[in-house]
C-alpha cells in the first residue's frame, strides 16, 4: 500500500521527545506500465503490468483521437472514452479507422488514482498479411510490402533484418514487378508518413522530421498547396520497422517543374521529404513496394 504512518522516535531521558504525524501520509500511486498493442480492423486489445499488484483495486482506460494532455478533464478530447474497472487484457473498440487512437492506463487504490501510463497508440487503419510481410492500409486499399527490397520481415523479432539494396529506376520497376506490385507515386509514399496527432502528416519547414510528437501538423495537403513545405514526421514505426536513412526512397511520380525536363522523378529524402532528383536515370534508391487490393 503507498500509504504509511510514520513515527519520529527521541531519545531517553525524562521525557517522552517522540512525536507521531497527525495520520497518514499518502504518496502518489504509481502508473501501470502498457506493455502491447495489438491492433485489430475494429478494435485494439491493450496490455499493462504494474508493480504494486496488491495494492490495486481496480484500472481504468482512456482514450482519445488526440493526444490527452489533461487527465482530469480528459472528455473535452475528440473521441474520448473512459472504461472504469478494467482488467488487462483490454480490448478497445476503435470504429474510426482512419484515426489515430491515444491510450493510457491509471490504477485506482481506495480513493486514490495514479497519473496516466505512458502514452499507447493504436493505428486500426493498418493490418499485417502474408504473414507480417505485407501491410494492408484499410483507407486507401493499398498494401505495402512491409521492408524495403532487400530486406526481410523478421516475426520474432517484429523488425526488417537484412541490408536495403539500392537499385536503378528500371531494377526498381522489375523487382516491383516481380512481386506483383508496382512503384508507389509519390502521395502513396507521403501517405506513410506518421503524425501521432491524428492530422495529416504534412509538417511545416520547421519541424523535426524523426519525431512523432510534434503537434502542429499542417492541415493542408501539400499537393493542393504548392507552396507549402513537403517535410513530413517519418514512417510509423510499430508498422514499417528499421527504415533505412542512408539514402532516398523511389517514386514513380514525374517532377512537373524541374528545368523543363519531366525525366526526372520525385525521391523521398530520408523518409522526411520529397525532392527532385535529377537526373533518375542516375539515381540509385531504395524501393518500397506497393500493390492495389
Amino acid at each position: 500500500m503507498l500509504s504509511t504512518a510514520l513515527t519520529a522516535c527521541g531519545g531517553g531521558g525524562g521525557s517522552d521527545e517522540s512525536t507521531d504525524t497527525e495520520g497518514p501520509i499518502q504518496t502518489a500511486l504509481e502508473a501501470p506500465s502498457i506493455t502491447e498493442v495489438q491492433v485489430e480492423a475494429t478494435a485494439s486489445s491493450i496490455s499493462w503490468v504494474h508493480t504494486s499488484l496488491s495494492a490495486v483495486s481496480a484500472y481504468r482506460v482512456y482514450s482519445a483521437v488526440e493526444a490527452i494532455t489533461d487527465q482530469e478533464n480528459y472528455s473535452v478530447f475528440d473521441g474520448a472514452q473512459l472504461s472504469m474497472n478494467s482488467t488487462s487484457p483490454f480490448l478497445l473498440e476503435t470504429p474510426r479507422q482512419a484515426e489515430i487512437y491515444h491510450i493510457y492506463v491509471t490504477a485506482i487504490a481506495d480513493d486514490m488514482e495514479s497519473e496516466f501510463s505512458g502514452r499507447a497508440l493504436s493505428v486500426p487503419r493498418y493490418q499485417a498479411v502474408n504473414e507480417g510481410e505485407w501491410v494492408r492500409d484499410l483507407v486507401t486499399n493499398l498494401e505495402w510490402r512491409r521492408c524495403f527490397i532487400g530486406m526481410e520481415y523478421d516475426a520474432e523479432v517484429e523488425s526488417c533484418v537484412g541490408s536495403p539494396t539500392r537499385l536503378y529506376f528500371d531494377e526498381a520497376k522489375n523487382a516491383a514487378n516481380a512481386l506483383g506490385a508496382r512503384i508507389p507515386d509519390v502521395w502513396e509514399m507521403l501517405g506513410l508518413n506518421f503524425c501521432d496527432t491524428g492530422s495529416r502528416a504534412w509538417f511545416a519547414g520547421n519541424q523535426n522530421p524523426g519525431s512523432v510528437e510534434n503537434a502542429d501538423c499542417e492541415s493542408t495537403d501539400p499537393k493542393d498547396d504548392p507552396e507549402l513545405s513537403l517535410e513530413v514526421a517519418g514512417h510509423y514505426p510499430a508498422v514499417f520497422p528499421n527504415v533505412p536513412t542512408d539514402a532516398g526512397y523511389w517514386t514513380r511520380t514525374f517532377c512537373y517543374d524541374f528545368s523543363g525536363d519531366n525525366r526526372d522523378r520525385y525521391l523521398i529524402n530520408f523518409g522526411d521529404s520529397a525532392t527532385c532528383g535529377s537526373p533518375s536515370s542516375a539515381l540509385w534508391l531504395y524501393l518500397r513496394p506497393v500493390r492495389d487490393i
